[in-house]
């Protein structure tokens, strides 16, 4: 089971709307603990500007766990 904390966001806004957000998360596998950068923009298909903060860290997760399981095989 992965189990994931969210410890800060950074944003990045242009002319009043964001464009680009960092989430900064901490994950446990087990016994093992991994920390994260991911990157979420408008341009990778997120509208920042109508998603709600959990929303943000819901989508960081998905990208985090697509990312750590496409290297498994």
């Amino acid at each position: 089971m992965i189990t994931t904390n969210v410890t800060n966001v950074n944003l990045q806004v242009e002319e009043g709307q964001i464009t680009n957000a960092t989430v900064f998360m901490n994950a446990n596998i087990g016994f093992i603990n991994l920390a994260a950068n991911v990157p979420l923009n408008n341009e990778s298909g997120y509208d920042l500007n109508e998603l709600t903060p959990n929303q943000w860290f819901d989508k960081a997760k998905e990208e985090f766990i697509k990312e750590l399981t496409g290297g498994i095989n």
